[in-house]
């Protein structure tokens, strides 16, 4: 059984902080990290992020009777509706990718979900890939 769907929005810039990222698109991130800093905080000697990640997440829980293609649905039309009207800004941004980040976690060996013509075809039309990786067995 599918118990959460997370779908996180990632804007990847040579900007050197998320503060330069925010003043551009006009609004702060759910999230991310800054160009230089340590991807193990714990870590003197970790290597540093050679990239400023700046990112919007939106999360599904488990409803009675819900499938984990309709968590996945909801999921991305929510995090769609925020990202769509930041359309231009987002693109706007100098030296930067995007994408979406899909993880579904389940309490199960399998995971069975799919996204729909209508989501890919939204998808396509705002030039945005997307990444899907399934968590089995994930408590």
């Amino acid at each position: 059984m599918t118990y959460k769907v997370s779908c996180t929005f990632r804007l990847f810039s040579n900007l050197p902080s998320l503060s330069d990222v925010a003043t551009l698109i006009g609004m702060n991130s759910d999230g991310g990290y800054e160009k230089g800093e340590r991807i193990s905080k714990n870590n003197s000697a970790s290597k540093r992020h050679n990239s400023t990640l700046w990112t919007l997440t939106e999360e599904q829980e488990k409803v009675r009777g819900e499938d984990s293609s309709e968590m996945l649905e909801k999921a991305l039309h929510k995090l769609l509706h925020r990202i769509e009207p930041l359309m231009s800004k987002l693109t706007a941004v100098p030296e930067s990718e995007m994408d979406i980040y899909v993880g579904i976690f389940s309490e199960s060996e399998q995971l069975n979900s799919f996204v729909s013509q209508a989501t890919i075809k939204k998808l396509s039309e705002i030039g945005v890939d997307i990444y899907i990786s399934g968590y089995a067995n994930a408590e």
